[in-house]
């Protein structure tokens, strides 16, 4: 119910609609360094292009826009919180404490529904998350049994990807939806993936794999799970694109205000 809300809310107060895909999209991330925590940005799949927006103390565990790409929400792993980040000054601005199993190390939002999404850092569950109380929910798994989840995505289609590691350390890609078990995609060939999210404007999924030392960004093909045009970057990186689906999924299960 509160994701129907805010989403009702959002579609009456936004008088600005993003485009599908106006020249390149803006993707915010927080990098983490040996020696710096900022909120950086820089245009979908050119990570190269890097700018730095403003210092963020805190640790912020997943990032992801609202369906209608306006507002920017995060977990804050330090603080225990879920909030906004603002994408102009990088200031983190909690609505709710976390409730309920600790701790919370990724973070999605389904494009469409406006759900919140949170895995734990030691299984494969994952959990719906009220964006104003706190509280959370158990909803299933994003991986198989036993593997322990890292990088949750979800595209315009509903379709969950997350990343996930098993005790020998092996890292593979794993396809899930709310009520159904996780399926086995392939193995990226990189390990430590900290941010998994998909362009809703071509439906491209981009991904981070890495420590504070250094990080390989990726687009990763969400069928065979192949990476392509990559490149490395000093720091650990949790992103969120700016792209909104195409109208006809945004109203594709219900969520259009009209009678």
């Amino acid at each position: 119910m509160f994701a129907r809300l805010l989403r009702f809310a959002s579609c009456l107060v936004s008088a600005i609609a993003v485009p599908a895909h106006a020249g390149d999209v803006p993707v915010f991330a927080q990098r983490v360094t040996s020696s710096a925590k900022e909120i950086v940005s820089y245009p979908v799949g050119n990570p190269s292009a890097m700018t730095v927006v403003g210092a963020q103390a805190d640790t912020l565990v997943g990032m992801d826009f609202n369906p209608e790409a306006t507002v920017l929400w995060a977990l804050d792993f330090t603080t225990q919180q879920i909030g906004t980040v603002n994408p102009m000054t990088a200031v983190f601005v909690p609505t709710a404490t976390l409730q309920g199993p600790c701790c919370f190390n990724s973070f999605t939002i389904d494009p469409v529904s406006g759900v919140f999404y949170g895995s734990l850092d030691n299984n494969e569950t994952v959990y719906s998350i009220d964006p104003l109380s706190g509280q959370s929910a158990l909803q299933g798994v994003a991986a198989a049994a036993g593997w322990a989840i890292s990088a949750l995505a979800i595209d315009c289609n509903g379709r969950g990807i997350s990343s996930a590691s098993n005790a020998q350390g092996d890292e593979r890609l794993f396809r899930w939806r709310v009520g159904t078990s996780a399926v086995l995609i392939g193995n990226t060939g990189h390990v430590h993936a900290t941010s998994l999210e998909f362009d809703n404007a071509d439906g491209s999924l981009y991904a981070w794999f890495g420590t504070t030392t250094s990080s390989t960004h990726a687009k990763v093909d969400p069928v065979t799970a192949q990476t392509s045009q990559e490149s490395l970057l000093e720091g650990r990186y949790r992103m969120a694109i700016r792209s909104a689906c195409p109208s006809d999924r945004i109203f594709a299960n219900g969520f259009d205000p009209a009678p």
